[in-house]
């Protein structure tokens, strides 16, 4: 299975898991598997604990932000009743208590729109503040990337060298202005701007991959590069997010395969 065969399962079992109350990792993997054969994906073998551990961590969330609504609906009403009887001390507790709430809810937002390890924004950041029923709700430039033989450097270097490969990534691409930038899978990321210039998106990823070309990463007394692969795709509002998708991993694909042809492997 593909990886964006497995993301489209992934994101019709998070919804349907979404209507329980309480779910289970046996559960989800009954509807984990359940959706694969609603789309036809043919699945050998497939270890889902760390998409069950997502949705654990979601669920979390959900109910610790039920929580803090109860809190503030509960502040109100202290309020209305301190301002009825001009009590400022409680007034000033209330105020407290609410900028208490206030970060809790601000970490809160952190913890369920960014991805852990890369610190970027995560796919649900994308569903949830670009997209209305997939579709774009601005105009913009959406570039996917992907890091060049990254299995290779996992499996030469480990999966923690791997990690910081990621993370490393993440944070070059973060220094393009006005731009967002969120991990979408594995080694692929998304780069989404507003700014409908495709030159200067287009500009800066070459920039940035003649910079890694003139640089080497070090691991113990081992030297080796790393690489991205880009496919840029402009969109309108209203456009279909899997279409533009489509178009642009194609572009990334063909980026990857001149890139190979130069032999530019990591060792």
């Amino acid at each position: 299975m593909g990886t964006h065969e497995l993301q489209i399962v992934t994101n019709e079992a998070l919804k349907e898991s979404s209507k329980f109350d309480v779910v289970t990792p046996s559960l989800y993997e009954d509807i984990f598997y359940s959706k694969a054969e609603d789309k036809n994906v043919a699945i050998e073998e497939l270890n889902i604990n760390s998409e069950a551990k997502i949705l654990e961590k979601i669920l979390k969330i959900q109910d610790e932000t039920k929580k803090n609504t109860m809190a503030l609906k509960d502040n109100i009403d202290l309020a209305k009743v301190a301002i009825e009887n001009q009590d400022n001390e409680a007034l000033n507790k209330i105020s407290s208590d609410v900028e208490e709430l206030r970060q809790r809810v601000l970490l809160l937002e952190t913890q369920i729109y960014f991805d852990d390890l890369t610190k970027v924004y995560n796919r649900k950041w994308l569903h949830e503040k670009c997209l209305v029923d997939d579709k774009f709700i601005t105009d913009g430039v959406l570039a996917f990337v992907d890091v060049n033989y990254f299995k290779q450097i996992n499996d030469t270097y480990g999966h923690v060298t791997g990690d910081k490969v990621l993370f490393m990534v993440a944070n070059w691409i973060n220094k393009i202005e006005n731009a967002d930038i969120l991990r979408y899978g594995g080694d692929e990321f998304i780069l989404i701007t507003k700014d409908t210039d495709v030159s200067k998106v287009e500009k800066f990823f070459r920039n940035l991959n003649d910079s890694l070309a003139k640089k080497s990463l070090k691991y113990k007394d081992k030297l080796f590069k790393v690489s991205i692969s880009v496919g840029i795709q402009s969109f309108k509002k209203d456009d279909e997010f899997k279409k533009i998708l489509e178009i642009a991993d194609q572009k990334m694909y063909d980026h990857k395969m001149e890139i190979k042809k130069r032999c530019l492997a990591p060792v």
